[in-house]
């Protein structure tokens, strides 16, 4: 979804562009009546871009707070079952984390 928007905002952007070089190109070898409707085209196309552009960064900010808050839950929900895990097991934990710290000086001092 994020990609369709991306590509129809790029599509746009050149659209919006193309617009521009042509009125830019031609606004002199052109009628006062055909600039005018180039500029219009080209506003219309803008407002319609900004618009868009707005949509698709609100859209974009809700699914990251939603991953926020998704990511936020599942650490607080893991850190609360090593927490209780902890306090069930010391010296379990004791030794896990001997261990996990001897694995680690043994890879460190090999470098």
């Amino acid at each position: 979804m994020a990609k369709a928007t991306e590509n129809d905002l790029q599509k746009e952007l050149k659209l919006i562009a193309d617009t521009l070089e042509e009125l830019l190109q031609n606004s002199s070898d052109k009628p006062k009546a055909e600039v005018e409707k180039l500029k219009a085209k080209a506003e219309d196309m803008l407002k319609n871009t900004r618009t868009k552009l707005a949509n698709a960064t609100e859209k974009l900010s809700e699914a990251l707070h939603h991953t926020e808050e998704t990511v936020t839950a599942k650490a607080q929900h893991v850190s609360d079952s090593t927490n209780e895990y902890v306090q069930k097991n010391p010296w379990t934990s004791v030794g896990i984390g001997a261990a996990v710290g001897l694995v680690l000086g043994v890879l460190l001092s090999k470098r």
